[in-house]
């Protein structure tokens, strides 16, 4: 019951302080698996332990336990920013920026300015703040 309230206000203040002001709400699992859903006409209902999330024909059902945060975003997040670009050396010299593999460990550079060709081949993950992006390294 303590984790019902607690959800439902929340999710009420969330929506009604930041919902007009962006485009998406993301949704983060425990094991860092984002979902973006627009904000515009989101309909969320919690039931038994369940959150389940309508916009439109898409729908997603989460059990709260395995959500780790609900944030708002201008941009895409997770599955929906299915983009994979080019590294850059920009992308790799941004000291904010951290770098996984596919497999999720986070990439140490063993200098201060890592370049793409540092990298193996491959396909990377870039996060930057709220944002994470795919980049391959040729």
């Amino acid at each position: 019951m303590k984790h019902y309230l607690l959800a439902t206000l929340l999710l009420a203040a969330t929506l009604t302080t930041g919902a007009a002001t962006y485009d998406y709400l993301v949704f983060e699992t425990s094991d860092g698996t984002q979902l973006s859903m627009t904000a515009d006409g989101l309909k969320m209902v919690y039931n038994d332990g369940m959150l389940t999330v309508t916009n439109g024909s898409v729908t997603q059902t989460f059990p709260t336990s395995a959500l780790s945060r609900m944030f708002f975003s201008n941009t895409k997040q997770g599955d929906d920013a299915t983009a994979i670009s080019m590294a850059t050396a920009d992308d790799l010299n941004d000291s904010e920026v951290q770098v996984y593999d596919l497999s999720g460990r986070l990439i140490t550079p063993r200098t201060s300015n890592l370049e793409p060709s540092n990298l193996r081949p491959g396909l990377y993950i870039f996060k930057k703040g709220n944002t994470t992006t795919k980049k391959l390294v040729k």
